[in-house]
């Protein structure tokens, strides 16, 4: 698993990266879970859907995410998350 977090000056924060799963079948599974609570969060939050192409991509056992945009709110879970892990890896207090 690769992701990256990118600033744009249009989208604000935005998500990319790559999933490799054990097989296809579960890739395909992932990727149909990202569509729809991406769908599902941008339904509850009023939010306009946007172009969804090329958003998520499917090849054999690995899913594409292309520049999909992190609310403040998503962006300081990953935050979080990724500053806990590198705590716990490098040993450092936070």
């Amino acid at each position: 698993m690769v992701l990256v977090i990118e600033e744009q000056e249009q989208k604000g924060m935005t998500l990319g990266g790559i999933v490799t799963m054990k097989s296809s079948k579960l890739a395909n599974s992932l990727s149909i879970l990202l569509k729809s609570s991406y769908i599902s969060d941008k339904r509850r939050n009023k939010e306009p859907l946007g172009d969804l192409t090329n958003l998520f991509i499917l090849e054999d056992d690995a899913v594409h995410i292309n520049g999909m945009e992190l609310s403040d709110e998503q962006y300081a879970a990953f935050s979080t998350m990724f500053g806990s892990l590198a705590a716990l890896t490098t040993g450092e207090k936070r």
